[in-house]
């Protein structure tokens, strides 16, 4: 029965582009060599450690995402426990299925009002768009007209004490 893992490494940062490329390759294909399906690999980038190890102060960090049996992910960490470039790794069993990402809307949205401003679906989208904005601008109303009852009521204040003065002159 297969189960969900992930198993993040930190690289040297100092080995080239390549070693690095070819640490995440290889261990991409043990893992579907030992009959697993890697999801994502989601290469994080140089980063600055938290204390230093080995004397390095940054790692190049790679997060697995992968199903497979208990012997792919041992027969991983065994490969990442002995290569002399990695100077970390993790893996934890998940206990939930893989999801894929759902693509965002918005990102798509963007550009399609952006590229027809001229055509007549640019205006029905322009009119949505004070629609949403709508309920934010009474939260904005409110303490307005607050403001304004305030500012009637020191000006009534003002008027009266002007009567007052006038009444004693």
């Amino acid at each position: 029965m297969d189960r969900r893992y992930e198993t993040i490494c930190i690289i040297k940062a100092d080995i080239g582009e390549a070693e690095i490329k070819a640490i995440v390759t290889k261990s991409s294909e043990l893992i579907v060599r030992e009959s697993g399906i890697v999801n994502t690999v989601d290469e994080w980038g140089r980063r600055r450690l938290a204390y230093p190890i080995q004397k390095k102060h940054d790692g190049y960090y790679v997060l697995f995402d992968y199903n497979s049996g208990p012997a792919a992910s041992k027969e991983l960490e065994r490969s990442l426990k002995i290569n002399e470039d990695v100077v970390r790794q993790q893996t934890v069993k998940l206990d939930t299925e893989y999801v894929a990402p759902a693509p965002e809307p918005e990102k798509v949205e963007e550009p399609v009002a952006a590229a027809a401003p001229a055509t007549e679906a640019a205006p029905a989208e322009k009119t949505e768009a004070p629609a949403k904005e709508e309920t934010p601008a009474k939260a904005t109303e409110a303490p307005a007209e607050e403001k304004t009852e305030t500012v009637e009521a020191e000006t009534t204040k003002e008027t009266d004490k002007t009567e007052e003065g006038g009444a004693d002159g």
